[in-house]
């Protein structure tokens, strides 16, 4: 800097002249100066750092640095209660009595709408559209097309084996009673390549008329092919007297959730087999010394690797069902069952749904509002087929 009285050059950081007087640094000078104490400040991303980065920074082993945060979580919940259920339990039960089991068809459906408007994801109610007529008019043309089919088969094997067999057999054999025997022979077998179809059939229907957020599900699965690529599985299921059964209930796991859309929003599953059959034989084994508890253990790591197994989107599914839970559950339902000669059914329902989804909970990042609505139409046929064959997909939970 320049002394303005002597013109002699003071050297900063003095601010006095030798002759006395008074130095100050000119503009330029303190915009250079100022430029370089900015240099030397902490800079504006120093300063604005998150208490977690500085500490990282720092070295302070509180946080340590990199630690991933934590997956968003979003978990199912159960609402109903016992004491509604049986109301709307004994008022079906009566009008089912009433009109000789038409009226099971309205009930099956309130039933499912009371349940599934008790379940929510994320505080939000699903929602169940079905109707009893549907399954009602189903079952008509289940009717219909199963007389159909029965004649029509009875027909075809019995005359094929009215004349394969030799002369002196077959004038002793009349061809109705003949296609008969063979029908019922035969029957098992049908009845095991059907439970794909009514299965899958079920499945389609009930997922159309199930909603969330106004947004409907979907199956869209091709039938006959999903058929074909789960009776080879099914009836080595029957052949294997159920020791093949994995592999079987992964298929189908597989086959329903990887054609299962929420609007236009798929889901995946990658079950496998080999991975539950050690559970399933253990669990065989140890059923006729454990009075089948072992099998509830079973059942509990199934649910556990089906869970697992599934995603939505980005998002895993995770299922937290133990053996000790499921089997408090099951052991409390089955005295009050037995106590109350199944009155207590609407209560045991009741805490199957609380508790599995209590259990469930889906892992990781969700984009429901990018979501669009893609609903298909379905039939109520399958599921009419399902309840025939006295198979229960939701009331057990």
């Amino acid at each position: 800097m320049e002394c303005p009285a002597c013109l002699s050059w003071v050297e900063p950081p003095r601010t006095t002249c030798d002759c006395g007087e008074e130095v100050r640094p000119s503009p330029d000078t303190r915009g250079a100066n100022a430029g370089e104490e900015q240099e030397a400040s902490p800079s504006l991303e120093t300063v604005t750092d998150s208490p977690r980065k500085r500490r990282a920074k720092s070295g302070d082993d509180s946080v340590p640095a990199g630690k991933k945060r934590k997956k968003a979580v979003a978990r199912f919940e159960f609402h109903g209660t016992g004491g509604t259920l049986l109301k709307l339990w004994v008022i079906n039960s009566c009008l089912t009595f009433v009109t000789l089991g038409v009226y099971r068809f309205w009930a099956r459906a309130q039933m499912r709408q009371y349940l599934y408007g008790q379940l929510s994801f994320r505080k939000e109610r699903f929602t169940f559209h079905g109707t009893g007529k549907e399954s009602f008019l189903g079952m008509v043309r289940l009717i219909g097309l199963g007389v159909l089919a029965l004649l029509g088969f009875g027909a075809v094997i019995g005359g094929l084996a009215w004349n394969l067999i030799p002369e002196p057999w077959s004038a002793m054999l009349d061809p109705s009673m003949l296609a008969l025997l063979v029908g019922g022979v035969a029957s098992p077998l049908v009845a095991t390549l059907l439970l794909p179809f009514a299965l899958v059939s079920a499945r389609r229907y009930v997922l159309s008329r199930t909603a969330y957020q106004g947004i409907r599900f979907s199956y869209r699965g091709v039938i006959w092919r999903a058929i074909l690529r789960l009776s080879p599985f099914a009836l080595l299921t029957v052949l294997s007297l159920g020791l093949l059964w994995p592999y079987f209930y992964a298929r189908l796991q597989n086959e329903l959730t990887n054609h299962t859309y929420y609007g236009n929003a798929p889901f995946q599953c990658q079950l496998e087999g080999k991975n539950l059959i050690v559970s399933w034989v253990l669990g065989l084994l140890a059923a006729p010394f454990s009075l089948g508890i072992s099998l509830v253990w079973t059942a509990a790591t199934w649910t556990r690797a089906r869970a697992e197994a599934t995603r939505f989107g980005k998002a895993r599914f995770r299922s937290d069902v133990t053996f000790v839970g499921l089997f408090r559950v099951w052991l409390i339902n089955m005295v009050l069952a037995t106590l109350t000669v199944g009155l207590a059914m609407p209560w045991n329902i009741v805490r199957s749904w609380r508790y599995q989804a209590s259990c469930l909970r889906l892992v990781g990042p969700l984009n429901l509002a990018a979501i669009r609505q893609e609903a298909l139409e379905a039939s109520a046929s399958g599921d009419a087929l399902l309840e025939s064959m006295d198979v229960e997909l939701d009331f057990g939970a």
